[in-house]
């Protein structure tokens, strides 16, 4: 399990995207929303990796179909969130009793266009990440991985300026969520994680 600040009890993985769309069953590939070969092996990879990870905790997890509104059904007991780029897949996956919700984002390290900036955040919030390569591209990954990490199946999704993303403390506040605590890895690729921690952590 990683063991990083704040990550302990959350277990990551990212893989290369390979002929993975085999690994799919039946019933996931019904849920896809795309049957494109390139897509249904990222998600191939991506249901790969999220298995393995359950099986970490000592879970058996045959299959991950989406909902119909697109969010993965987790084993009972585990929460977890997947995520894939023209590369890389990524999962990770914590016990529900640990994390009220996990979410994961992998995008190639590449800059977005000059005016996609001002969608997804205030200057503010852009103003932060200055520093950072790909500064826009790094605060457009920790919202992906910030929703899933706060959404939950009966609300409507949440827009990019439904949440404000706080660089020093490493945390994203939500409208009518709560807060989600993140971290990003930069290099080789972006890779943003969130979680909202259970009231009460039984170590």
């Amino acid at each position: 399990m990683l063991k990083r600040e704040g990550l302990a009890g959350l277990e990551v993985l990212v893989t290369a995207i390979g002929d993975d769309a085999d690994a799919l069953t039946s019933r996931e590939l019904a849920t896809l929303e795309s049957q494109l070969p390139a897509r249904r092996a990222a998600s191939g990879a991506a249901r790969r990796a999220a298995r393995l990870l359950c099986s970490r905790f000592g879970v058996n997890a045959p299959q991950i179909p989406r909902t119909p509104r697109g969010r993965p059904t987790w084993p009972a007991g585990l929460v977890g969130s997947m995520s894939h780029d023209a590369k890389f897949a990524a999962a990770a996956v914590g016990r529900a009793r640990w994390f009220k919700g996990v979410g994961i984002d992998i995008e190639p390290a590449e800059a977005l266009p000059a005016h996609v900036g001002p969608v997804i955040g205030t200057v503010a919030e852009r103003r932060q990440f200055a520093a950072y390569p790909f500064a826009d591209k790094a605060l457009f990954s920790i919202k992906e991985a910030v929703f899933k990490a706060a959404s939950v199946e009966d609300v409507p999704a949440l827009d990019f300026h439904d949440l404000t993303v706080d660089l020093r403390s490493r945390t994203a506040n939500t409208m009518g969520h709560g807060s989600v605590d993140w971290r990003l890895i930069t290099d080789p690729f972006l890779l943003a994680i969130a979680w909202r921690p259970a009231a009460a952590r039984d170590r």
